[in-house]
């Protein structure tokens, strides 16, 4: 659906999204190609293009599996580098108490409009990670195709545990975009243990993508 409707200079509009019986009405950038500058992206090592603004494939497709297992109603999830929230949309819609947390401005302002749109209760968190306050706990941490800065990744893992609640779980959704090698190891590194693991094969256009969805508990 478009309309006239601009978020931070971007034209909006409005995708469903069907996932296990939940329906929700996914504000987005009409025509995302469109604001793309792909010379700057090759030439330019300071331009950041909106790549929060695509809805990635594991962060759709791991959803169904996950409401599957889990009776999320009225469990606390942190939703870690949202972007445009699909997995905080659809797990607000099933019920959950949702954070979205995103360090990109523009994308929670998308966020904002969708749960508006949708008359979903989603708590809205313009920062880090590592700025969320360290008391905050979450039956449910998602990181969902989050792995993109290897150098990040110590860090990454020891703050995505140290959110979760006693018997509550992480779970990492990950499509390999690079090599996550070394991530499981720091997750293994600060405490987590995989009790969960499966599979999603997606393509994308003409490429076979092996999206990995484990859940972790901590010891």
């Amino acid at each position: 659906m478009r309309g006239d409707e601009r978020i931070g200079g971007f034209p909006v509009s409005f995708a469903e999204v069907r996932v296990a019986g939940h329906v929700v009405e996914l504000a987005t950038i009409e025509n995302l190609e469109a604001h793309l500058d792909r010379d700057r992206l090759l030439g330019d090592p300071a331009y950041e293009p909106p790549y929060w603004a695509l809805v990635w494939s594991g962060a759709r497709l791991f959803l169904p599996g996950f409401l599957d297992r889990h009776d999320v109603a009225g469990s606390r999830i942190l939703d870690v580098g949202c972007g445009l929230g699909v997995v905080s949309l659809v797990l607000a819609a099933a019920g959950a108490q949702v954070t979205a947390l995103d360090r990109a401005g523009p994308a929670l302002e998308f966020v904002s409009r969708s749960t508006e749109r949708n008359q979903l209760r989603v708590e809205i968190c313009p920062m880090d990670l590592a700025d969320l306050s360290s008391e905050r706990r979450f039956d449910h941490v998602i990181a969902a195709e989050l792995l993109y800065e290897r150098e990040g990744f110590p860090a990454l893992a020891e703050d995505l545990i140290k959110r979760v609640s006693t018997g509550g779980r992480l779970t990492v959704v990950d499509a390999h975009r690079i090599d996550t090698t070394a991530f499981y190891k720091e997750v293994d590194r600060v405490g987590g243990r995989r009790v969960f693991s499966d599979r999603i094969d997606v393509r994308e256009e003409q490429t076979l993508v092996r999206i990995d969805v484990s859940e972790f508990v901590l010891d």
